[in-house]
């Protein structure tokens, strides 16, 4: 998907008569407009009639191009996750040691959910259960992210693979609960919460679980 914003998008449209616009651009619109309205409403209070009313082209032409609000919302939360999980890898990735991996890849993340806290919100934690299937899939790259992290260290070489998926999946559980308390903490820097969740999770002696 485009990394251009909505305003650059709807420049480029400017320049093109109603009716003439490319189909790359109109959808790139389309999707940028649509995650700004999940963001402001949630899933549940959106509808493809105000979706239309923002873009300024009729509901037909929404639906020829992204099909329906369901589907809409799935490619978004997909498009989300992969480019969370991404700047995840990619800071866990400069860092030498274990505690260094585990601090960038938490700062990496709060600074996400910072920069996209509403529509964090709206795909992750304010779902209705309509969308289990694809949010459980993303959490389950991230615990696989976090299980490849650890597994990596040598402090974790001798416990069994189902310790270390458990570990995980509560590593993981722990960076979403607390982006969900930031919510009412909003003073606290992204970097607080990162240097929290490794005194929490990274205790000085590990045991060893076979």
């Amino acid at each position: 998907m485009s990394s251009e914003t909505i305003e650059e998008i709807e420049e480029k449209i400017s320049l093109h008569k109603h009716g003439k616009v490319p189909k790359n651009l109109r959808i790139a619109q389309i999707i940028l407009t649509a995650k700004k309205m999940f963001a402001d409403n949630g899933y549940a209070n959106s509808s493809m009639d105000e979706l239309a009313k923002r873009v300024r082209v009729s509901k037909p032409v929404i639906y020829e191009l992204v099909g329906s609000k369901d589907n809409l919302f799935k490619m978004i939360l997909t498009e989300t996750g992969h480019d969370l999980q991404s700047r995840i890898q990619n800071a866990v990735n400069l860092a030498a040691t274990l505690d260094a991996k585990l601090r960038a890849g938490g700062l990496a993340f709060f600074n996400f959910v910072s920069e996209h806290r509403m529509l964090w919100l709206a795909l992750f934690v304010n779902d209705q259960g309509l969308f289990n299937k694809e949010i459980a899939q993303i959490r389950k790259q991230q615990s696989d992210l976090v299980g490849n992290l650890i597994t990596s260290s040598n402090a974790f070489e001798n416990n069994s693979p189902i310790y270390i998926n458990g570990i995980a999946h509560a590593l993981n559980g722990a960076y979403e609960a607390l982006a969900i308390w930031w919510i009412d903490h909003p003073d606290l820097k992204p970097e607080t919460l990162a240097d929290w969740i490794v005194e929490l999770l990274l205790p000085t002696e590990l045991p060893i679980v076979r």
